[in-house]
């Protein structure tokens, strides 16, 4: 089994879970730790090499808000283990890819493909941007 790890300061964990489940349905695959509720970066990490632990033969991916951040930087530590991936920049995109591709097998075709859907997930929209679209479109403002 696959199994999907939210890991962030606050409770930007839990809110993209629950923003998933509204969006996806149940995700039984996925876990939120969030620093508001378990308190650091420590705790989060000793609650995650428990889940692993627990669940040797299950591949864990585990999406952090912050490269170089304080949850990062201890769950980064848990690569050494074959069986966990560490992805930062989590957001809504990585996560719903990651929960509809659940079925295919090849976990690092999704995890590269789920990188690339976070990065292009991120863009910059204005005046002057919508005005150019419009006008590919022939529509007007």
């Amino acid at each position: 089994m696959r199994r999907i790890i939210l890991a962030s300061h606050g409770s930007l964990a839990e809110g993209l879970y629950s923003a998933a489940k509204m969006i996806a349905g149940q995700c039984e695959a996925v876990s939120a730790y969030g620093m508001d509720q378990y308190g650091s970066p420590e705790s989060i990490q000793k609650k995650i090499k428990e889940q692993i632990a627990q669940n040797t033969e299950d591949e864990f991916i585990i999406l952090c808000d912050i490269k170089g951040g304080s949850v990062h930087n201890q769950l980064f530590m848990l690569c050494t283990q074959k069986n966990v991936t560490v992805l930062t920049g989590a957001n809504l995109s990585m996560l719903l890819n990651l929960v509809m591709e659940s079925e295919n097998e090849n976990t690092m075709e999704i995890i590269s493909e789920t990188v690339d859907i976070g990065r292009s997930n991120i863009d910059t929209f204005n005046c002057k941007t919508l005005q150019e679209q419009l006008e590919q479109t022939g529509e007007e403002m």
